[in-house]
């Protein structure tokens, strides 16, 4: 914007579909008078030749994949103007210096909610940003949506908290042809084309602890993965290959060991799949858990080996009938857990009634793991 004077020709090439590129380029030859060719080829091939002699242009590839796939269609280098690629994929340091435009920071998104929508409060517009994680996309979309429908933005906010699956697909922002659903669920079907482990592993993170999920914990429980990214986390290399296509598409972060995945990708993933296969994420989630917090003190510390995220973990599969012995032994875990830290014992209490009253409607009241409950509760 700050710019625009400088350049005769600002011209937007949608780089996702790259057998579309020549397309914006043929177009691209008509704003600058040039005569098209016979031939598409022809005539993109004169467009490049023509921005190389001048100096007063600048080219936008959108979204694009890969450096592979838009260098066919870049000046030869030396040429004057200039050229800015989106895209997810953080890999072009071979073409080009990377800039990561990450989240808002949570100033910027109050205050950007408050200039799009003068009556959002500085409350709402924070319980706003929360739910949304500070996303630009997401907060665009949702000024948007309650643009749309006039709806206040408390109400929104309320309506996020009940319903996000269906908000995350209403309020298409209008510089942007693609809603925060489908954008990630888009993603989701490419990963899942090129790899079952990344999609199987990017399941998984769903329901785990958004801001470190630690990629040891995984391998070491790989027998309760899917099969294919069972087998994957047990070789390193396969391990790394999963993990650098979810990077890739920017659905996750890595630092180290652990992988960090925004809390509206969990949720997009999460809804994208089906009751069955929700079932058996959340089945291997929380009996890895419970492995991984089953001795207090001894566990590693992970959050997402954390006795508090524990119970958020059974508080997304409750009302499952199919998960209801898991549940019931990752409660008596945490129970026991809180029981032996001194500072916690009057936590124990309500976690192991809640683990008693599912061992009895699972096993009845004669069954040794209702005694051994039983007996934390007295000693509690």
């Amino acid at each position: 914007y700050r710019f625009a004077s400088n350049y005769h020709i600002s011209w937007w090439v949608p780089a996702e579909y790259p057998e579309l590129i020549p397309h914006s380029f043929v177009a691209l030859s008509a704003a600058m008078g040039i005569k098209q060719k016979g031939v598409e080829a022809d005539t993109v091939a004169t467009v490049i030749l023509e921005l190389h002699r001048r100096n007063d242009w600048l080219l936008v590839f959108d979204n694009a994949n890969s450096p592979q796939e838009i260098a066919p269609y870049l000046p030869a280098s030396g040429s004057g103007g200039h050229i800015i690629v989106t895209s997810r994929n953080p890999n072009w340091s071979s073409l080009a210096q990377s800039l990561e435009v990450g989240l808002f920071e949570r100033r910027e998104s109050i205050n950007f909610l408050r200039e799009r929508n003068r009556d959002i409060s500085r409350v709402t517009a924070n319980t706003l940003a929360s739910q949304l994680g500070d996303l630009a996309l997401a907060l665009e979309q949702a000024t948007a949506y309650i643009e749309q429908t006039g709806m206040p933005a408390r109400a929104y906010c309320q309506l996020f908290a009940r319903s996000h699956e269906n908000l995350l697909d209403r309020g298409l922002p209008e510089l942007y042809g693609r809603t925060v659903g489908v954008t990630f669920r888009l993603a989701y079907q490419r990963i899942a084309s090129q790899s079952l482990a990344a999609a199987q592993l990017l399941q998984i993170c769903a329901f785990l602890d958004p801001d470190n999920i630690s990629l040891e914990m995984l391998s070491r429980f790989y027998e309760l993965l899917p099969p294919e990214l069972g087998r994957c986390a047990q070789d390193p290399l396969l391990y790394n290959d999963a993990i650098g296509v979810l990077m890739k598409y920017s659905m996750i972060d890595r630092i180290a060991d652990t992988v960090r995945i925004h809390r509206l990708v969990q949720l997009a993933v999460a809804a994208s799949l089906s009751p069955a296969d929700k079932v058996e994420r959340l089945r291997a989630v929380l009996l890895m858990i419970d492995a991984s917090i089953a001795h207090p003190y001894v566990h590693l510390g992970y959050s997402t080996g954390s006795e508090a995220f524990a119970l958020a973990v059974v508080a997304q599969a409750d009302g499952i009938p199919e998960l209801v012995e898991p549940m019931a032994e990752l409660l008596y875990t945490v129970g026991r857990n809180y029981e032996a830290m001194a500072a916690e014992v009057e936590l124990s209490i309500p976690i192991l009634e809640q683990a008693l009253d599912l061992f009895v409607k699972i096993y009845g009241e004669g069954h040794p793991k209702v005694a051994a409950v039983l007996m934390n509760l007295g000693l509690a």
